[in-house]
């Protein structure tokens, strides 16, 4: 019996997500109605180098090239200045590849320092 009402009340949560779904437009339908958001009001905040930490994230050569990702390629600068200022403040540097991601695919301009530490992971 348990069994059963469980079975229907799944059942009946399907059908209800296909005709929900049915109703949605996609998209390129919406396309024109869909608007933006703001942009973000920017505000100062204060960094504790004790406590936080800097994340590079997968700038690796497979995907931060001209090729691939130029606009990743111009943001190179800015993250060596971000990496330098952490590092002179003692700041916590970590960096992220993805699960099949090695060392040496880290661009060399951007690459760890003294033990930093490195996380190998898949999306989350």
């Amino acid at each position: 019996m348990k069994r059963n009402l469980i079975a229907a009340a799944a059942a009946a949560a399907f059908v209800a997500a296909l005709g929900l779904s049915a109703q949605a437009g996609n998209i390129v339908d919406d396309w024109a109605s869909v608007k933006t958001p703001s942009a973000p009001v920017l505000k100062a905040v204060s960094v504790d180098n004790k406590t936080n930490a800097l994340l590079v994230i997968d700038m690796v050569n497979q995907t931060c090239n001209p090729q691939a990702r130029p606009r990743c390629v111009e943001t190179i600068p800015a993250v060596q200045k971000l990496i330098s200022d952490a590092r002179a403040k003692s700041m916590t540097v970590i960096y992220s590849l993805g699960p099949t991601g090695n060392i040496p695919d880290i661009l060399a301009v951007l690459a760890p320092k003294n033990g930093e530490p490195i996380v190998k992971s898949g999306p989350d």
